[in-house]
């Protein structure tokens, strides 16, 4: 299934910081996106994943800018276990607001260097309709590592090699280290947004009992290039019901001062089934 899936990828829209609905209950922070939560983080954390799953996403965002809109999302996602030694995963978006023009299809492959790390990579080309079309490809990609008995590295990027509309491409960097301190995980990270315009500081932490239920909480501080800082806040919930996983989450950007990452608020809910 995975050779042919990668073969036939095809991928449309353009997918942003703004309406990742994990990225948002975290403040803003991608390094505790862990197994079914990998789509929104690093592909090297894919791995290690159970059974096969299918999910879905929605999202709603209020932006900042007067006057205010509400910007809608949808993720459809279908999983591959690691049994064979490699997971996947097949992920769809699309905006479903007022002016709907953004889709994307992507597929992320992730597997393992050494009993200690696991690599990933994800291929995605992206379309904006409208008056004036653009298509996109773009590819992520990273390495997760265990430094010591408690401690991971996760080190990734996220590339824009080719746009129709731009005439450059753009890159993104996260590095970060992750604290396993069972039953809390505890991230902090540096990073990039945006090609690099902003800057970013995140620290992040989730608890989890016994498998059924977990919180999450974070917290972001951005700057730009013109020294204008932001702070993200965001805060979920994923509760397991037998095979089922539900999860839900909110956030909010306290300061507002960069125009690229100006929202007031943002909620989000999802359901993933295993099999």
């Amino acid at each position: 299934m995975k050779k042919l899936l990668i073969l036939v990828v095809v991928c449309f829209g353009v997918v942003t910081m703004a309406l990742n609905p994990f990225l948002l209950q975290t403040g803003g922070n991608g390094i505790l996106a862990k197994g079914y939560s990998s789509g929104f983080g690093s592909p090297s954390d894919l791995y290690g994943i159970l059974k096969s799953a299918f999910s879905s996403n929605f999202i709603e965002l209020t932006t900042s800018a007067s006057p205010s809109s509400d910007e809608r999302g949808l993720y459809v996602q279908l999983f591959e276990d690691s049994d064979d030694g490699m997971a996947g995963l097949l992920q769809y978006y699309m905006d479903i607001g007022e002016t709907s023009s953004n889709r994307s299809l992507s597929y992320m492959i992730s597997g393992e260097l050494g009993p200690l790390t696991s690599f990933g990579a994800d291929f995605k080309v992206n379309m904006t309709t409208g008056a004036t079309p653009t298509y996109g490809v773009a590819v992520r990609g990273g390495i997760t590592g265990r430094a010591y008995e408690l401690l991971d590295y996760v080190v990734s990027f996220d590339s824009l090699l080719w746009n129709s509309g731009l005439s450059s491409n753009s890159i993104d960097l996260l590095a970060g280290i992750r604290f396993v301190l069972d039953p809390f995980l505890i991230g902090l990270e540096l990073g990039t947004r945006n090609g690099m315009g902003v800057k970013y500081l995140g620290l992040s932490t989730q608890y989890t009992y016994m498998n059924l239920f977990s919180a999450r909480v974070g917290v972001s501080m951005n700057a730009d290039l013109i020294h204008n800082i932001d702070f993200l806040v965001g805060g979920g919930i994923e509760v397991r019901v037998g095979d089922m996983i539900i999860t839900a989450g909110i956030g909010t950007n306290l300061t507002n001062k960069i125009e690229s990452l100006g929202f007031q608020k943002t909620w989000s809910v999802g359901l993933l089934g295993q099999w």
